[in-house]
């Protein structure tokens, strides 16, 4: 299938930016507010009340708040060594979710802060290689690219022959439309 560059942009369709936003500091507050919040909810159930202390909101002395606030935070602190474990199972989900969707191991590593390398190794399996578009040709200033998955590399590779007899092959680019850019690049630099 041979498509130029406008026609393939202009026959499918894509977000008008990135697929997400990096997440804010001030969201970042919130989040951590609100896991703090979810914990010391529930450490309160883990609590094993005591016995014979004046009631909250009467005067306790130091040594009762001592009894009643020592293992609260103990509490606390086991649930929170819980936060890491759920949040890696949550994050595997959602990487099969994305995966069952089309998103390529080099998307979930730059989401993750991580390597494509190094999200393959941590959700083996949930990008497949069938999952991936076809290859795609296109032709730019004279010269003709494919462009293809590279289930191997786990990345998006091209090849081009340009106009003036040049050839280039290059991979690991993070989607289709990064390598169809810098194969379309080549040719233009190298056209007669």
């Amino acid at each position: 299938m041979t498509t130029s560059i406008v026609a393939m942009t202009a026959e499918s369709v894509r977000p008008a930016g990135p697929a997400y936003t990096e997440p804010s500091e001030e969201l970042i507050d919130e989040l951590t507010d609100a896991i703090g919040n979810l914990v010391w909810g529930f450490a309160n159930d883990l609590v094993t009340p005591i016995e014979g202390l004046p009631e909250p909101g009467r005067v306790r002395t130091a040594e009762q708040v001592a009894m009643v606030e020592r293992p609260t935070n103990l509490a606390r602190l086991r649930l929170l060594r819980e936060v890491g474990p759920a949040a890696e199972r949550i994050a595997s989900l959602a990487a099969k979710n994305a995966g069952k969707y089309g998103t390529t191991y080099p998307q979930l590593g730059q989401a993750w802060g991580i390597t494509r390398q190094a999200a393959r190794s941590r959700w083996p399996g949930v990008v497949k290689a069938g999952d991936q578009r076809p290859p795609v040709s296109v032709e730019v200033a004279g010269g003709t690219a494919n462009i293809y998955w590279d289930p191997e590399g786990d990345g998006w590779c091209w090849s081009a022959n340009a106009a003036n007899g040049e050839y280039q092959t290059e991979g690991d680019c993070a989607s289709s439309e990064e390598a169809a850019a810098r194969a379309g690049a080549f040719m233009v630099a190298n056209s007669l």
